[in-house]
């Protein structure tokens, strides 16, 4: 997924598709750990939470997201509460739902390093395989 370039949604003659919820819950629970999918009106949207060290971490992290999602023309939705709590919410607005795109997005984000808050690393309880601290 990560070497994969997301495909062009934004234009009229572009075609994606909508995943069915088992492809997008297979993914979830085999290659994108930290992600959980939103069991919202649609369902559409895979999202992942976590707390960084400083304010400092999160901005270098939304700033390193940012570079991402404007060379894969995908976007992420996402916020910072409480200076430090970062989340990220993916969805193929195109589409009103998830495609290979938001797969694709969520595995090139999980290669960004973090700098976790170690109080909220500790309260994971080692959930968190593959990721920097």
């Amino acid at each position: 997924l990560r070497q994969d370039a997301c495909e062009p949604c934004g234009r009229k003659d572009a075609r994606l598709d909508a995943l069915p919820k088992e492809t997008v819950q297979r993914a979830l629970d085999t290659s994108l750990l930290s992600w959980k999918l939103l069991e919202n009106d649609n369902g559409n949207a895979i999202q992942r939470e976590f707390v960084a060290k400083t304010w400092a971490h999160a901005a270098e992290f939304f700033n390193k997201m940012s570079e991402i999602a404007e060379q894969e023309a995908h976007h992420p939705d996402f916020a910072l509460t409480n200076y430090r709590h970062v989340r990220i919410t993916l969805t193929t607005h195109a589409i009103s739902a998830l495609s290979i795109n938001d797969l694709r997005l969520a595995a090139k984000i999980d290669q960004i390093p973090v700098t976790y808050s170690p109080k909220w690393l500790r309260e994971q309880n080692g959930s968190l395989l593959n990721h920097s601290c």
